[in-house]
């Protein structure tokens, strides 16, 4: 669903179509939304941006060997686990969730 007025946002949860006033159950809804939103190759918002926090911001491991591992920013999950061969990324395994 996308909206193209913010009066619109008051009809998310059957408001009348002048009443833009949200609640906080509107705003979670809200929020659901968006970091639900299929963003590409089937990953929503909220896992990519665990996929980008864990490569810019988490720990690294095994930079010096074949498997090179990112940390999540939780600092325990393996967010991105990298298979090398002479350098070049040849597999990479995924928890995002």
């Amino acid at each position: 669903m996308w909206f193209t007025h913010y009066s619109q946002l008051g009809l998310l949860k059957g408001a009348s179509a002048g009443d833009t006033t949200l609640t906080e159950q509107d705003l979670a809804s809200i929020r659901d939304v968006v970091w639900e939103k299929e963003i590409e190759g089937g990953f929503e918002a909220q896992q990519l941006m665990r996929l980008f926090a864990a490569a810019l911001g988490g720990l690294v491991s095994g930079m010096d060997s074949d498997t090179p591992t990112f940390i999540g920013v939780d600092g325990s999950t393996q967010r991105i686990i990298g298979k090398t061969d002479k350098g070049n990324r040849i597999t990479i395994t995924l928890d995002l969730n």
